[in-house]
């Protein structure tokens, strides 16, 4: 699955559905790479986690490769991760896992010019 870069999708559904949609772009992405993966947290109180986290929301999800860890491989699935969700979605690599969040913050207007 990938999304479109300029397709205003996120007037067609709640804002709910993404982690389902960051799911799917991390099974891809997986497969891409022929690596299985873990689902390593979604709504957890992690007392790691910053204020600001949407994990507390329910809109960003962590996961993590299985298999020989490989720093290298992970950044490929986090990039691949990233151009399939598009604009919309913050994607990020980090301690030895990938964050997604639905995080739109105006991004559609920047992305239009206005």
């Amino acid at each position: 699955m990938y999304i479109k870069d300029r397709y205003p999708f996120e007037c067609l559904f709640p804002a709910s559905l993404s982690p389902t949609l960051m799911l799917i772009a991390f099974e891809g992405a997986a497969r891409d790479l022929d690596r299985d993966w873990e689902f390593k947290s979604h709504t957890d109180d992690d007392p790691d986690r910053g204020v600001n986290s949407w994990h507390r929301y329910g809109l960003a999800i962590d996961g993590q490769l299985t298999g020989e860890y490989s720093e290298t491989l992970h950044e490929k699935w986090a990039e691949n991760i990233r151009e399939r969700l598009g604009y919309l979605f913050d994607v990020v690599f980090h301690k030895r896992h990938v964050h997604a969040e639905f995080d739109p913050k105006g991004k559609r207007r920047a992305r239009q010019g206005g």
